[in-house]
C-alpha cells in the first residue's frame, strides 16, 4: 500500500480530482515546489491547503498515469 500511495503522490498534478481522508472531494489547484503541500478547490468559494498525505484516492488523469508505472 505504501508503494501504491507514493506512486499516486508522484503522479498527481494541477487539475486532478482527489478524495481526501476526511471525505472531501475537489480539484488540485496548486502543488508546492517541495511537493509537501497542495491546494484543493472544493468549490468556487472554498479552497483547502494541506499536506499531500491527506489524499486517499485520485480520479481521472491520475489513475491513467499511475497505471503506467
Amino acid at each position: 500500500r505504501v508503494k501504491e500511495h507514493k506512486s499516486l503522490m508522484a503522479a498527481m498534478g494541477k487539475g486532478d480530482e482527489v478524495l481526501t481522508s476526511g471525505g472531501l472531494v475537489g480539484k488540485i489547484t496548486k502543488i508546492a515546489e517541495d511537493n509537501d503541500y497542495i491546494s484543493i478547490e472544493l468549490n468556487t468559494n472554498n479552497e483547502l491547503k494541506s499536506s499531500q498525505d491527506i489524499v486517499e484516492k485520485a480520479y481521472r488523469r491520475v489513475m491513467a498515469r499511475v497505471s503506467r508505472f
